[in-house]
């Protein structure tokens, strides 16, 4: 739900889809009418569709636990290698990359890279060597996505925060 969405936003959406479907077995059991009913006003309705597939494909293949290999989450209906990251990240402790767009904007923003930080060789070695640390993925996300506000973000970020020279 947050993808392409503000956290202030999803609340209320989200805690009224988690009430019609507490548990993976509730959604994959559901209609895709009633999922879709739930979802209605977010958008993106393939996300909708995708976290049905997901759930039935985790009670069918999984016993109603969620996957925490790297490869089997990814490999859940609309699913990439970033989103697997951050799900496997903050709900694993596990190392992996989390690499929206978000994210890599704070690292060359705090790296100084120069031009767009997609196309630039120095963020992608940075990406490589420093965003499999869990926590900096965690806190770059965290600061991403928290509209560059000192106050909302995480004490483990304000590091960053402070030193980003062209916020």
């Amino acid at each position: 739900m947050l993808q392409q969405t503000q956290v202030t936003t999803v609340i209320d959406y989200f805690n009224n889809f988690i009430h019609h479907f507490p548990s993976p077995a509730i959604l994959a059991d559901a209609s895709e009418d009633s999922v879709l009913a739930q979802w209605a006003g977010l958008g993106y309705y393939a996300r909708a569709r995708n976290l049905h597939k997901s759930a039935k494909i985790i009670m069918q293949d999984y016993q109603g636990v969620f996957p925490d290999n790297i490869e089997q989450v990814v490999a859940l209906p609309g699913i990439g290698e970033s989103t697997a990251g951050a799900i496997l990240s903050i709900s694993f402790n596990q190392n992996h990359a989390i690499l929206d767009g978000n994210v890599k904007r704070v690292l060359s923003r705090y790296h100084q890279v120069k031009g767009h930080y997609g196309q630039a060789q120095k963020l992608k070695q940075l990406i490589m060597n420093q965003v499999l640390q869990t926590k900096l993925s965690k806190a770059a996300l965290s600061f991403a996505n928290n509209q560059f506000s000192l106050k909302r973000i995480e004490s483990d970020i304000r590091e960053i925060y402070e030193s980003c020279s062209k916020l």
